[in-house]
Parts: C-alpha cells; sequence; structure tokens
C-alpha cells in the first residue's frame, strides 16, 4: 500500500481512486476529526443537517488541508508517512510507524 505526506502547510494528496470511490467534488467542504482512541484521523463529507462541531477542510486540487489542531495533537510533521483508506464513505488517515529521513 502507497504511503503519503503531508507538506508545511498540513496538505494531504488524496489518492485518485479513493477520490472517485467517495465521489469527491472540487469544492466540497469535508469534516476533519480524531478517532475516539487518538490513532488515525477521519475525513467525511460535511452533513449540512448534522449540529457537530467538526473542524473541517474544502477538498481542493486532489488535497485536503489537515487542520493544525489535529496536526498538532496527533503530532504529524512533513516527515511522518500516511497511508490513505476509504472505509463506508470516510477517509481514514494513519501514520505508518517509520519516518523519512
Amino acid at each position: 500500500m502507497k504511503v503519503y505526506r503531508i507538506n508545511r502547510q498540513g496538505r494531504l494528496p488524496i489518492p485518485k481512486e479513493v477520490r472517485i470511490n467517495m465521489s469527491l467534488l472540487e469544492g466540497e467542504l469535508l469534516d476533519v476529526y480524531i478517532s475516539s482512541n487518538s490513532k488515525y484521523i477521519i475525513i467525511e463529507p460535511s452533513d449540512p443537517q448534522s449540529q457537530s462541531i467538526n473542524n473541517q477542510c474544502i477538498y481542493f486540487q486532489g488535497r485536503i488541508t489537515i487542520p493544525k489542531e489535529i496536526r498538532n495533537i496527533l503530532k504529524l510533521t512533513e516527515q511522518d508517512l500516511l497511508r490513505i483508506s476509504n472505509s463506508t464513505g470516510k477517509l481514514i488517515v494513519k501514520k505508518v510507524n517509520e519516518k523519512v529521513r
């Protein structure tokens, strides 16, 4: 499985097959939050009817920006390798144990 990295601004490329599978549209608003066990990031299309307060980002040019608060909590840096998977309409972003040097 391929691994990805965020850049200095926190932008994360979304693989084409995942974009197609999730039918992501340019400019779409997405909710971004940390799993209950604080092990990974969950990204899903924002529900306008929802009253929940999550961080949000906009899907733009094949990538999203992980909010700085979430990057800080999970201690994500440019050197961290990330795996992206699609699970029931949600993106799951997990940190891989090794780091790029």
